[in-house]
């Protein structure tokens, strides 16, 4: 895997860990839901009490994981165009035609040259 792919990735840690946390989420709610069921007395509801708790520090490590993304971007020595064409296309997940239309540059030189540049960058920081 090249420097760039390594940056991709690195990047892409963000919407893994938003996903992860939709999971725990629904995970979470389903629990709650057959707490109620149930009733939250005996041992299904203790272990089901257990794995909430579980799951709610799981979302919080995952939180983090997208915090230290987000902070890793705001300390790249880019300029301000370029770090939000990162949290635009890592952090809110935007295609890059969106992307091109949102920072008025054309597709090509949006993906060839500017998001070319900012990877270049963040892979010479990770």
């Amino acid at each position: 895997m090249d420097k760039i792919e390594k940056a991709k990735n690195y990047l892409e840690r963000y919407a893994y860990a938003r996903l992860k946390i939709i999971v725990l989420d629904a995970g979470i709610n389903d629990k709650c839901n057959m707490i109620k069921l149930i009733g939250n007395v005996g041992d299904i509801a203790k272990q089901l009490n257990e794995e909430i708790a579980i799951d709610k520090q799981a979302i919080k490590r995952w939180e983090q994981l997208q915090s230290e993304v987000i902070i890793f971007i705001d300390r790249l020595p880019l300029d301000k165009s370029l770090k939000h064409l990162l949290k635009l296309k890592y952090i809110q997940n935007k295609m890059f035609k969106e992307i091109a239309s949102e920072l008025n540059y054309s597709y090509d030189y949006l993906v060839r040259r500017l998001h070319k540049k900012a990877l270049t960058i963040v892979a010479e920081n990770l």
